[in-house]
């Protein structure tokens, strides 16, 4: 039993390398497709009739803002890759926790960051993890800040006998089963 695709959430806002290099050592471990993804969207500014034009004209520049962003991302995954495991990419202008849950379809288990700064409470910006968990229906696992690879030398699973339970344990049998390897 394995993880055959990996998902990594990175947010527009924060830096890449730290989760992107955890996400490519999981997959390393795995064996697995890992798949970069991104999104973030522009709220529309709330104006009157009489600033509709100049309003509309600032949301188009923020999302152009956000593409060229999540160029930029790609651009750092494709180079933090660099061939050495199969990396494909998603990106999205629109609602991040949705495009996650959406995006999280195409894999087996989700990699995300802890939010941090300022995006922890834009919508906008960055996926709410809380969301996220509740409704992509698939794992996720949060890596700690600084993490440079999981090693789960001890498990401890507290148990009660609910569905949940289950389907967390379930879940994370592929975790418990592959002995984390040395770094690579």
């Amino acid at each position: 039993m394995r993880f055959k695709s990996i998902l990594v959430n990175l947010d527009v806002d924060g830096p890449v390398a730290p989760l992107f290099s955890f996400a490519m050592k999981l997959a390393r471990r795995f064996e697995a497709v890992l798949i970069g993804f991104s999104a973030a969207d522009a709220p529309l500014p709330f104006v009157g009739p009489e600033g509709s034009v100049i309003a509309g004209e600032v949301w188009q520049q923020e999302r152009d803002d956000i593409e060229r962003r999540l160029k930029e991302l790609r651009a750092e995954v494709d180079k933090l890759a660099s061939g050495s495991l199969p990396v494909e990419w998603q990106q999205m202008v629109g609602d991040p926790t949705h495009t996650l849950t959406v995006a999280a379809r195409l894999a087996d288990l989700i990699v995300t960051g802890a939010p941090q700064g300022a995006s922890v409470s834009d919508g906008y910006r960055a996926a709410d993890l809380g969301s996220v968990i509740l409704q992509a229906g698939r794992p996720v696992l949060v890596a700690a800040d600084g993490a440079e690879q999981l090693s789960a030398n001890r498990v401890v699973v507290a148990w009660k006998d609910t569905r949940e339970a289950r389907r967390a344990v379930a879940d994370a049998v592929p975790l418990l089963l592959s002995p984390a390897k040395s770094p690579s």
